[in-house]
């Protein structure tokens, strides 16, 4: 579900492109220029429902499965998005968390990107 400011979230079908740089989506109403994230530009991956769009709008039972990518100049911007189920949660949030490192050009150990996954829980 991707969450808006004006009101109730939506379903859309989110996908890394091929060279891996970029989050894109599909929207009618939107330019395709519009509906893209470049993950270079992320500053910060935000686990639960802590955005002013998801403030505006709150889902407290899906709190678990919803993120928050803060990007743009001074993280002026989010994307702001619920997964339908743990394992899709698991899934975007660990891969995008390699993505963001590698573009920090920094190390990641394998406890600090598997922590949270209820997957790889030993």
């Amino acid at each position: 579900l991707k969450h808006t400011h004006y009101g109730f979230p939506h379903l859309r079908q989110f996908q890394l492109s091929d060279d891996r740089k970029r989050l894109v989506w599909y929207s009618g109403a939107k330019r395709k220029e519009d509906s893209v994230v470049e993950l270079d530009q992320v500053s910060e991956i935000r686990l639960g429902q802590t955005t002013p769009v998801f403030l505006h709008y709150r889902l407290p039972m899906l709190e678990h499965l919803s993120f928050s990518l803060v990007y743009g100049p001074k993280g002026s911007k989010t994307l702001d998005l619920t997964c339908k189920d743990e394992f899709e949660f698991d899934h975007w949030v660990t891969g995008l968390k390699a993505v963001f490192y590698h573009f920090k050009n920094r190390q990641i150990s394998k406890e600090a990107l598997l922590g949270r996954s209820k997957r790889f829980r030993k």
